[in-house]
């Protein structure tokens, strides 16, 4: 927000670039010193964002306790492993790209596909706007909201997988790093049972 009012901030009060105006170019030079700044506080809210949904909530199951508190347990285990916890946070990075670029490759093609049926009713609709209008609207209405109902649910179904991927990835991580904050030790058992029977 800083960063924004430095741009438009001037422009609003008449102080933005025009002929003989000196400080035409205050919002440019305090947009780009800010920049930097921005970028890296944005990067550390989205790790501490990041961390507190993927660690920091299992660690206050396991330990029944608050959001401070559970950051106050975890941080050690940060401080012992950060080469572990910045290559969970480069992997879960990439994993997330990745993750969003699929899910919505399949959304699009899910949306494409439903846009046939949907079409066709929509072209009903339109001609029952033509003979009956009351009813053609109604008859658009209701395509439109279950279409954008079987969207919703197309990308709930699409996502659920991806999302319950990448916790369960960061569960066992936190648990690798310390086993007493392992809220899935019985599913870590099933993995490593697996992974040695192959």
């Amino acid at each position: 927000m800083v960063v924004a009012a430095l741009v438009f901030l001037p422009l609003f009060v008449g102080a933005g670039p025009g002929p003989g105006n000196p400080l035409a170019g205050f919002s440019v030079v305090g947009f780009l010193l800010l920049l930097p700044v921005a970028v890296v506080l944005a990067l550390v809210v989205g790790l501490v964002n990041g961390f507190t949904t993927v660690f920091v909530v299992p660690v206050m199951i396991v330990e029944d306790c608050g959001v401070v508190a559970g950051w106050r347990r975890l941080w050690p285990t940060i401080t012992a492993s950060v080469w572990q916890y910045l290559a969970y946070a480069v992997a879960g990075f990439v994993l997330n790209i990745l993750g969003g670029i699929l899910a919505a490759i399949a959304i699009g093609v899910a949306v494409l596909v439903l846009l046939i049926p949907f079409g066709v009713l929509g072209v009903l609709g339109v001609a029952l706007l033509a003979a009956a209008p009351p009813f053609g609207i109604g008859v658009l209405v209701l395509v439109g909201l279950l279409f954008g109902l079987s969207v919703l649910v197309v990308a709930a179904l699409v996502q659920v997988p991806i999302v319950a991927y990448l916790r369960y990835y960061a569960l066992f991580v936190l648990g690798d790093i310390d086993p007493e904050l392992d809220l899935i030790p019985d599913r870590r058992a099933a993995v490593r049972e697996q992974g040695d029977a192959e």
